[in-house]
């Protein structure tokens, strides 16, 4: 086996370690990471939002991060109390898009994936199935009224029907 390969495997397996160590550390990194993604994907899709329609009004900063931080925050517990972090993420999402008009959903999207695997993984027994599906009906009903609300007329009767048949599939 070459030495840097073995070096590799070292060093994972003593980050693992680490980790494993250092939850709640581990996860606020996670956390932390994903929200200056978050930002940043936030401002470069307000810049292209803006040269592409003058009039375009971008949500306010200040909203922009109130917003983030209620999404990413939650996952700071995503180990020890995994589906209360879940239902926090998702809360935070929809009212980032509904009350915040934030634009972000990109890295978002990374943070519910997150918050869904650790609510499986983590969760206890009698509630996984519970909450994921709660959150995942809160997230559909949120997209729903995004492209229902959002998109022309002949749009929305289109998005209906592949909703009616997303719902309906056996």
């Amino acid at each position: 086996m070459p030495f840097a390969t073995v070096g590799a495997v070292s060093r994972t397996d003593a980050a693992s370690a680490w980790t494993r160590a250092h939850p709640l550390v581990a996860d606020a990194a996670l956390a932390v990471a994903l929200l200056i993604a978050a930002l940043v994907s936030s401002h470069v899709t307000i810049q292209v939002n803006q040269a592409a329609n003058p009039t375009y009004r971008p949500p306010g900063r200040a909203a922009v991060v109130a917003g983030m931080a209620a999404t990413f925050v939650p996952l700071t517990a995503r180990r020890r109390l995994p589906l209360v972090a879940l239902l926090a993420c998702v809360v935070g999402f929809v009212a980032a898009r509904v009350v915040f008009d934030s634009i972000e959903a990109s890295i978002s999207v990374l943070a519910l994936a997150v918050a869904l695997y650790s609510a499986a993984a983590y969760g206890r027994r009698g509630w996984q199935a519970a909450a994921c599906a709660a959150s995942l009906v809160l997230l559909f009903a949120e997209l729903w009224r995004e492209v229902v609300v959002g998109a022309p007329p002949i749009k929305n009767v289109l998005v209906f029907q592949a909703f009616t048949l997303l719902l309906t599939w056996p």
